[in-house]
């Protein structure tokens, strides 16, 4: 079965929130990072995205989770995961990124 990942987009202001439902892995995590790269734009404040709908996380997705924190950090951009997976919860922990998850 393919890696499948689908948004439920909404925008507020300067704030897009997502829901991602489906896989974050390596298959996906190239379409993750190009539609956050997307969204960072003048007049962006926040972005943040729901979790709670994820069925599988790999390590590349946790990799592009870590990237899009730096990258709308660089750009000044509120970035949250909210509805973590364990598992990711504890890595960001230890990773010092816990001020990311909501």
């Amino acid at each position: 079965m393919a890696e499948k990942l689908y948004f439920d987009v909404r925008y507020n202001g300067g704030l897009i929130s997502a829901t991602a439902n489906g896989m974050l892995g390596f298959f996906t995590a190239p379409d993750f990072k190009n539609r956050i790269t997307a969204w960072i734009e003048p007049g962006v404040t926040g972005i943040h995205i729901d979790l709670k709908l994820l069925t599988h996380i790999d390590s590349a997705g946790i990799a592009v989770l870590l990237q899009t924190v730096r990258s709308c950090a660089d750009q000044e951009i509120e970035f949250k995961l909210l509805n973590p997976p364990a598992a990711l919860r504890t890595i960001f922990e230890k990773s010092g990124l816990t001020a990311s998850l909501g």
